[in-house]
């Protein structure tokens, strides 16, 4: 077992438990920072995969984006405990959906593992400044109009809440 293996269960261990604990705390803040925890193991996978671009895009939209945006909202909102009807569920709807989770779990680890044509030292033949240097290649030639069309309505969206929220 090398360093690489050893960063890989550490940073997938990471992205596992952060994910398991936004799903079982009650308290949606706690979650939002467990999200938080849970996006830096993702990260820390990307740049086992030698996608150090999409780790820095996952770093700054996720956790800096996303989940302050819903922390914010969570905290600028007066409701942070658990619905009503929530508590009101049985025992047996718990069961059931633990098993329908379990079976589906079963059948994709089945589908990855069995089907899947696994290939020893492909990640040593990925060049270490291919990846924003082919991103950065294919945003300015081929893909040049879809991106500024993005830009744009990005820049409508965000002209269009300062309208809403000046009204206010």
């Amino acid at each position: 077992m090398n360093a690489q293996d050893v960063a890989f269960a550490l940073f997938a261990s990471i992205a596992v438990l952060g994910g398991l604990l936004v799903v079982f705390l009650p308290n949606i803040l706690h979650a939002a920072f467990s999200l938080i925890v849970s996006f830096f193991g993702v990260a820390g996978l990307y740049v086992l995969l030698s996608a150090d671009f999409v780790a820095v895009i996952q770093v700054l939209l996720y956790i800096g984006g996303v989940v302050i945006l819903i922390v914010f909202a969570v905290m600028l909102s007066d409701r942070t405990d658990v619905a009503p009807d929530q508590k009101k569920r049985t025992w047996w709807t718990k069961r059931v959906a633990a098993l329908c989770v379990g079976a589906l779990v079963l059948a994709l680890l089945y589908v990855s593992v069995m089907t899947t044509e696994w290939r020893e030292g492909a990640a040593q033949l990925v060049d270490q400044r291919t990846t924003i240097y082919s991103l950065g290649n294919l945003l300015l030639t081929d893909y040049l109009l879809p991106f500024e069309i993005a830009s744009i309505l990005l820049l409508g969206a965000l002209i269009g809440s300062i309208v809403i929220a000046r009204q206010r």
